[in-house]
């Protein structure tokens, strides 16, 4: 039997922009100079990727990030106490499908910008599906990708 491993790429998906956190301001919140993202100190550092984040209905929200050793995670913004209503619980999954298809349309775009041919006015929706599945992304990520890199299927 052949077991595969998922492997984690070394960069962040498309449409994941860098944030640094630092552990290493003093008492005030201030930062010192030598302890900046890219200064020489000893502090920690701890550099996430954030994603699309999405709100909710009866709660904060959910926001994506990524990192090499976690790879994509979900961070629930909750801002009412502790505990889960059952109807901020049910909102959960929706809210992470629509944040899963912003990230599925970012990498479209991405690569649907490498590959020019792809936003001719006679692509096809079999042409469309085609690059979908050849990319590993959902069929409206790639529609939605064309329709927002030709305006709508126009070309401006």
């Amino acid at each position: 039997m052949n077991k595969t491993t998922r492997i984690t790429p070394a960069t962040p998906p498309a449409g994941f922009l860098k944030a640094v956190y630092l552990d290493c301001a003093d008492e005030y919140g201030e930062i010192p100079a030598e302890c900046q993202p890219y200064g020489s100190c000893a502090c920690d550092r701890e550099i996430n990727y954030h994603g699309p984040n999405v709100s909710g209905e009866t709660f904060g929200g959910v926001t994506s990030q990524w990192t090499p050793e976690k790879g994509i995670f979900f961070i629930l913004q909750k801002t009412d106490g502790e505990l889960w209503t059952r109807e901020q619980l049910a909102e959960l999954p929706a809210l992470i499908d629509s944040i899963e298809q912003k990230i599925d349309q970012e990498i479209a775009v991405d690569l649907m910008k490498s590959r020019p041919e792809m936003l001719l006015a006679t692509t096809t929706v079999n042409k469309l599906c085609n690059f979908a599945v050849d990319n590993g992304v959902t069929a409206s990520a790639a529609f939605a990708a064309y329709q927002e890199l030709t305006k709508g299927g126009h070309h401006a």
